[in-house]
Parts: structure tokens; sequence; C-alpha cells
């Protein structure tokens, strides 16, 4: 009864607002700072995570910045990970003048 239960009505969800993505991953700690005091002035509240060393030849520390779900597009836009690397506004042509 309970498999016909969870078939039909399916297994619960998370909350997407409860969800966190990476946006950003960097080797510098200094710009894991700059990119948390960027998001906090925005009222964005990330989560900046070190990555666990992985065995082998000792690699840089790496950090991870991670935001809610429903920030995440505007964390990108700040960040500069939008796909867009400005944001572009329209623009009157101008004309040039002959003589």
């Amino acid at each position: 009864m309970l498999e016909n239960f969870r078939r039909r009505f399916g297994r619960p969800r998370l909350a997407t607002e409860d969800m966190w993505v990476k946006v950003a991953t960097t080797y510098r700690p200094d710009e894991a700072e700059v990119w948390q005091v960027t998001l906090q002035a925005e009222q964005i509240q990330p989560s900046i995570r070190e990555v666990p060393r992985q065995p082998g030849p000792t690699p840089p520390a790496c950090w991870e910045v991670w935001v809610r779900v429903s920030d995440e597009p505007h964390a990108r836009l700040i960040l500069g990970f939008s796909g867009h690397s400005v944001i572009h506004l329209p623009r009157r042509k101008v004309r040039q003048r002959r003589r």
C-alpha cells in the first residue's frame, strides 16, 4: 500500500528555498572573502566552504561560494558568472557629421 501511495504522489521533496547551489570556486582566499562581502552588501547570505584536500601531491586549498537557489541568478550576475561579462544597456547611436 505504501508503494502505491509513493507511486501516485511521489516522494516528499525538499523546498527549493532550503537548497544551496555553488556559484563560484577559487584558489585564492582573499578573492573568496571579497565575494562574500560583495554578496552580503546585496542582501545575499553566502556560505564559503573550504574544499578538503585530496590525497596525492599537495594540491592548493580551494574555496567554494554557495547561495540559496532563489538568490542564484542575482549572485551570478553580481559576481560576473552569469554568462554575460557585463550588463548591456541600450545606447543611442551617435551620428557623425560630415563637413
